[in-house]
């Protein structure tokens, strides 16, 4: 008896990924399960990320049982990431994906047998919520009406009012700092080839977006599939994302919903909204170069996250970009289910952009179109490879002001048609 007791206990390692539910980044993770205590660490770093009582382990979804690898969270009221308030995340925001290999499957085999509530939902004490409640309803009332109603209605309105200069400026400025800082955690990428590629990819949806700002799109070597705009069109592509897509269609849909939030300056809205004050002055006097400001906004631009309504908005300015730009939506589609497939149907995993069904589908729903492909077979091969040459020199973003992609862009410039 006591030789099975201490088998039952023994440790159990696998790998897997993990998603903080704080930030863009999914992690590569080691995991341990020793007795009933499931411990998290940096596969890079050994860091101890978070540790959860297999009591508080949950299933994503009703479905997710049957998938594999398996990916659970944590309850309600579970723990957080370590260094993290409960009140500022939402443990049930988290993601863990186990690898599953050999040491994978017999881990998610011992959680599935001994995590007794992996079906359960968390049961918050009603009279103590009450009790908040009543205490806080007058301070409650005002903070909510200036969090939600009086500084978003003022973020909106003094985005619009910038212009496209100014925010130009913004966003070279914080793409540089971006780029030369450790925010990014990975190289960006020059092949020629494949810069030239992403160019014309640029190029043709940039026309079609009839966007306020000049685009700039550049890959970043590292392994997410990720991707983000910050304001003055600047675009980052992680090459995981090019690697996983199956086409350049599925990364020129991704591409465009990218062109959609510049469009919406939905990265120059969060930072005056999050950055309350400091942001609005900054913005107003039209002075970026504050070290402070540019750091903060560094680092939310990397990890933003947006609301579930303005993803909606930015994939409605895609699906007309690539109406008009003649390129077939449906790619992309087929590019959230395959990740849903891969990753369950989950708010956060394609890092800072809600990734669910009803994305997927109104995608499938879109009209056909039958233009000519976005990309040859052999630029679509070197767009793969440009993280092939980083010895090279640093090339330039992709950007539509290069003079050859000037001359290819239509007489009738949709950025015109907006102005």
């Amino acid at each position: 008896m006591e030789s099975s007791s201490n088998s039952a206990h023994a440790t159990m390692s696998a790998s897997g990924s993990y998603f903080d539910g704080q930030s863009a980044r999914v992690i590569p993770v080691k995991l341990q399960l020793t007795g009933s205590l499931l411990v998290v660490r940096d596969a890079a770093t050994d860091k101890r990320l978070t540790e959860w009582p297999l009591s508080a382990v949950r299933h994503v979804d009703a479905e997710s049982k049957k998938r594999r690898p398996l990916t659970i969270t944590v309850a309600e009221d579970g723990p957080t990431p370590i260094g993290v308030s409960p009140q500022d995340a939402l443990p049930h925001d988290q993601r863990l994906t186990i690898q599953f290999d050999a040491e994978g499957g017999a881990l998610t085999q011992a959680i599935l047998d001994r995590a007794p509530n992996l079906t359960a939902r968390s049961q918050k004490s009603r009279g103590l919520v009450r009790t908040a409640l009543f205490a806080l309803v007058g301070a409650g009332v005002a903070v909510a009406l200036v969090l939600f109603v009086l500084i978003p209605m003022l973020s909106e309105r003094l985005a619009r009012m910038v212009p496209p200069e100014t925010e130009i400026k913004m966003g070279a400025d914080l793409a540089k700092l971006i780029s030369s800082s450790s925010a990014l955690g990975g190289e960006p990428c020059s092949a020629p080839r494949g810069v030239a590629a992403l160019q014309k990819m640029t190029t043709r949806l940039e026309w079609a977006a009839g966007s306020h700002v000049p685009i700039h799109t550049r890959v970043v070597n590292r392994p997410e599939i990720n991707a983000f705009a910050i304001m003055g069109g600047q675009i980052f592509i992680f090459s995981g994302l090019i690697k996983n897509a199956d086409s350049p269609e599925e990364v020129a849909g991704v591409l465009a919903h990218e062109i959609g939030h510049v469009v919406g300056r939905d990265s120059l809205e969060k930072l005056i909204s999050s950055g309350a004050t400091f942001g609005v002055i900054s913005v107003l006097v039209g002075d970026f170069s504050g070290s402070i400001l540019l750091t903060y906004a560094g680092a939310a631009a990397v990890e933003a996250k947006f609301s579930r309504a303005v993803e909606a908005e930015a994939d409605d300015v895609a699906l007309r970009i690539l109406k008009k730009a003649d390129l077939p939506a449906r790619p992309l589609s087929g590019f959230f289910k395959k990740l849903i497939k891969k990753y369950g149907d989950q708010d956060s995993l394609f890092a800072s952009h809600p990734l669910t069904k009803s994305r997927a589908e109104k995608f499938a729903k879109a009209p056909a179109h039958g233009g000519a492909p976005v990309l040859t077979a052999e630029e679509w091969a070197a767009l793969r490879a440009i993280c092939d040459d980083r010895a090279a020199p640093e090339a330039r973003p992709a950007s539509t002001n290069a003079p050859a992609e000037k001359e290819r862009r239509p007489e009738s410039s949709g950025r015109q048609q907006q102005q």
